[in-house]
């Protein structure tokens, strides 16, 4: 399938007339290239639950919080604190501190944001000791 152009693309998912079957192809043709953020997008637009929370599982497999943040801003009732933290676990074990922290923020867990803040920018020697 060919891929869209930004302003075809802009244009199919804003439509209000759609075929509902060519927007799912859309859909499965950008979510087997990995674009997830596109699949999730044209997923949506055909109502296809499935092909959301499949969206879903690939950016908590991905430590993807943003992602997960367009897919929980699109409908609360999809992400789960839990889904959240497993974002945020996975994101820290695949070396994404920055991700991580941002995950650990919004739920809360100041003391994971700490010690990965640390990490991020490590306290400096005291002028006159290195």
């Amino acid at each position: 399938m060919k891929t869209l152009d930004s302003l075809r693309k802009r244009d199919l998912l804003a439509s209000a007339k759609f075929d509902a079957a060519q927007v799912r192809a859309y859909a499965e043709d950008y979510f087997a290239q990995e674009r997830f953020g596109e699949a999730f997008a044209f997923f949506r637009k055909a109502g296809e639950k499935e092909g959301v929370r499949r969206c879903k599982a690939r950016a908590i497999e991905l430590g993807d919080p943003e992602l997960l943040w367009q897919i929980e801003h699109a409908d609360r009732s999809e992400v789960t604190r839990e889904d959240w933290l497993a974002c945020g676990e996975k994101a820290e074990g695949m070396g994404k501190l920055r991700n991580a922290l941002y995950v650990y923020e919004r739920l809360g867990e100041t003391a994971r944001a700490e010690a990965l803040r640390a990490q991020i920018n490590p306290p400096t020697a005291p002028a006159g000791h290195g």
